[in-house]
This record gives structure tokens, sequence and C-alpha cells, in this order.
């Protein structure tokens, strides 16, 4: 019994560890959830190889914007969720933001060099570190502004 109890001491061990995938298969059903309701409100994963290959997903909307532009938006593993359009090159950030405190640049040249100039009021952006909590802010983002009853 000894021999048992070690045993499942190890393998409880290293479920909890971060090397293994376990931790990943707990977030799967919400997961699961989350892709199968962008099934049904028509959203599909346009995903290339080497996005998936950086952790990036990529997913498309039913309708196009202003009626020819693919309304697209991509969840990275850095944590930002982005709206991009298609193939254009442009994205917006919809993580949410914060305040940061004030900041202070020490000026290098000119004839002000050597004092401080002061940057108030800076925001930044709130990153969201695990991809089902990703998944699950892009779907209520959607929902909320562009799937409205």
């Amino acid at each position: 019994m000894m021999n048992k109890e070690k045993m499942n001491k190890k393998i409880e061990k290293y479920l909890n560890s971060e090397h293994s995938g376990y931790k990943k298969a707990v977030d799967l059903p919400q997961k699961v959830e989350i892709l199968r309701t962008f099934k049904h409100l028509g959203i599909v994963e346009v995903t290339s190889k080497t996005q998936k290959k950086n952790g990036t997903r990529r997913f498309r909307m039913p309708f196009k914007l202003d009626g020819r532009e693919n309304v697209e938006f991509a969840v990275y593993k850095t944590g930002y969720v982005r709206k991009t359009r298609g193939f254009v090159f442009t994205c917006y950030q919809i993580n949410q933001t914060r305040k940061t405190g004030d900041r202070y640049f020490k000026v290098t040249s000119g004839q002000h060099k050597g004092y401080y100039h002061k940057w108030s009021c800076g925001r930044e952006r709130i990153l969201i570190n695990s991809e089902t909590e990703r998944l699950q802010y892009l779907l209520d983002f959607l929902v909320r502004n562009y799937f409205k009853a």
C-alpha cells in the first residue's frame, strides 16, 4: 500500500507541474463550448499554419464590413485580442485598458538637457494570459458589439 500512495503523490505532483498538459486539459470543455458557440454564430477559424505554430488563432465573421472587407479577429499567445480587417495589415486592440502612473523621461539634448519631462496619464493594455479566457473575452466582445437582438 505504501508504494501505491507514493505513486499517487508522484502522479499528482506531475499533473500539477507546468510541464504536463493537464492544466490545459482542464480548460478543454470550456474551450470546446466556446468554439461550438462560434460555429453556431457562423464564425469561422481561418488560422494559417504559421499562425498556429506561433500560438495565434484567427476568426472570420459571417459578414463583411461595409459590404466589401472581411471582419476578422485574432487571439495572440502574448495575451492580446485584436480586430483586423481581412488582408489589410491594420489591427485594433480590443483588450481592456488601465491607467498607468506618471512617467518621467530624462531630456538628453537641447537647452533642457539633464532635466526630466513628465508624461502623465498613460494607458496600457490588460493582457489575458489563458487561451480559454482570451476566447471567452472575444466571444463576449462579439456578442456585445455585433450580435444584438
